[in-house]
């Protein structure tokens, strides 16, 4: 294994055609899996991404605000999700530890990763045989 990941936790686009539930199921023998939605993020998106299409009428640049406006919306959504979800892993953990206090450090990893972000490892540096 590259990493020792024993808890991943999924987002799920609410406007994906499908769902990661056939993959996460066939890798819940091995690490522990939390699939969650907008509400467990607490996140409520504007209306502007109900189903709006692009009519010719419309100006390049009401298209061009209404791409801001889905990127920022789509940041404040990714950002939502690190704040809850770092909060989340850091109660599990003070809870495996016996903590009770919010200031008791977690121990352990945490890596945030969107679906187009990959993490590389370079041979290198993971050779057990090479003495550098």
């Amino acid at each position: 294994f590259a990493l020792p990941l024993r808890h991943l936790v999924i987002l799920v686009d609410p406007r994906s055609q499908t769902g990661p539930h056939e993959i996460v199921e066939r890798w819940r023998p091995y690490l522990t899996l939390t699939l969650w939605s907008d509400r467990d993020i607490r996140f409520r998106a504007p209306t502007v991404l109900e189903n709006h299409t692009t009519t010719t009428t419309e100006s390049a640049i009401s298209r061009d605000q209404r791409a801001e406006q889905l990127t920022r919306i789509h940041r404040q959504r990714q950002a939502q999700f690190y704040q809850v979800c770092a909060e989340y892993l850091r109660r599990r953990q003070q809870h495996k530890n016996g903590a009770s206090t919010a200031t008791t450090p977690a121990s352990g990893w945490t890596t945030f990763h969107d679906v187009d972000e990959y993490l590389y490892l370079d041979g290198d540096s993971t050779d057990d045989d090479n003495d550098d």
